[in-house]
This record gives C-alpha cells, sequence and structure tokens, in this order.
C-alpha cells in the first residue's frame, strides 16, 4: 500500500511540493511512489519514517520516466530501503535527477537496482548532494544492473554501517562516482567496474590513512 503516489501523466511540469512528516502504519509499504512522467518538479520532504521504501522510484510503461526533477529530504529512516530505483521489471528510466539529503537510517541507505543493456533501461546522470548515512544495516549504496554516470557528492559516513557503504555489484558501463569528504574505510568499498571512482581518504583497520582512491 502506498501513502503519497506522485506521478504526471499530462506531462504537466515546475510543480513545487512540500511534504511534513509521514509516519508509515500496519500495510503500508511505500512512503512516496515516483512513476510515470514525473520530471521538471521539485519535492521536499521533511521526514519518512517506518516504511519498506522511503523514496520509491518505478515506472509502469516503457516509454515512461522520471527526469529532471530534485529531491530534498530532512529524514528517511527506519526503512528497508531508503531510496530505491527499481528497474526490476526493466521498464522505464529514472536519469538526471538531484536529490539532497539529509539522514538515511535503514537497511540500506540508496539502492538501485537497472535493467539491462539489452533492454536499454539504466539509471544514469542522477546526482546524489550532502548525504548522511548515519546507520545502514546492510550497504550505504548497492548499485546492480544498468546503473552508470551516477554520482554521490560531498556525502558522509558514519562507523556504524554493517555491510559495505559502497557496495558495486554490476554497473553496465561503470562511471559512477563517490566523493566523501572524510577518512573511510577501505574495506567497507565493494566496486567491479574499473572505471567508477572513490575520492576518499582511506584507511585500512590498521587505522593508517591510504592514499585518495581513483
Amino acid at each position: 500500500m502506498t501513502l503519497i503516489k506522485l506521478s504526471n501523466p499530462e506531462n504537466e511540469a515546475f510543480c513545487n511540493i512540500f511534504i511534513e512528516h509521514l509516519k508509515g502504519a500496519s500495510g503500508q509499504e511505500i512512503a512516496i511512489d515516483i512513476c510515470d512522467m514525473f520530471s521538471y518538479n521539485n519535492v521536499q520532504v521533511m521526514d519518512i519514517d517506518n516504511f519498506k521504501y522511503g523514496l520509491y522510484f518505478k515506472m509502469r510503461s516503457t516509454r515512461n520516466f522520471v527526469q529532471y526533477s530534485r529531491f530534498i529530504w530532512q529524514y528517511i529512516r527506519n526503512c528497508d530501503k531508503c531510496i530505491y530505483l527499481d528497474g526490476e521489471d526493466r521498464i522505464g528510466w529514472v536519469n538526471e535527477n538531484t536529490f539532497v539529503g539529509g539522514h538515511l537510517r535503514g537497511n540500506y541507505g540508496v539502492y538501485i537496482k537497472g535493467g539491462t543493456s539489452e533492454t536499454n533501461i539504466g539509471f544514469d546522470g542522477n546526482k546524489f548532494y550532502n548525504v548522511g548515512f548515519e546507520q545502514i544495516f546492510i550497504d550505504g549504496i548497492y548499485i546492480d544492473g544498468e546503473a552508470y554516470s551516477n554520482a554521490w557528492m560531498h556525502c558522509r559516513a558514519i562507523e556504524n554501517i554493517d555491510g559495505y557503504l559502497i557496495n558495486e555489484v554490476s554497473s553496465g558501463l561503470g562511471h559512477n562516482q563517490f566523493w566523501f569528504d572524510h577518512v573511510i574505510r577501505a574495506e567497507k568499498i565493494h566496486l567491479t567496474n574499473a572505471s567508477s571512482e572513490v575520492h576518499a581518504k582511506l584507511r585500512s583497520e590498521e587505522r593508517r590513512v591510504g592514499k585518495e582512491c581513483r
């Protein structure tokens, strides 16, 4: 069950939407479902708490998309996937959006499941700014499928991340960029594509600061 659905089948643009507090209840899986043709809009959210998915992106038609929109939040917490770009059905795309955080707390911070190169469905060109991975029980950033040329800029992560801070299982063309402004643990990074880059000071378990990883 979805609490709020944002779609724009008439392709109207330049809407400003403000949402204050969303508290999950029994049977409510999705806080905000962002789908077909929701583009060129601004969304501000104060607080999302206790849902399976916080911000959920999934298209219902192959030719539909979410593009050139901006999403700002203060808190997304106690969610299985705080931000979920869902391409499991290989339909539509989510490209060139801007995300400005914001606190994330849950099993996954940002979870991206792209399509395949054969379907030409991928998630690319999205930018995440100032995201705080405050308490993550599995992975901070999880990427699988065609999800490339996305960027995380000036993000931060405190120590209580149980899995990986960055877990790039597969990303198709790669070229994902990760910029962190503080020292992070090298063993918290898992990249499978040589073209993706992490820009941060790294340290090992021995607390030795390593070189910037590119």
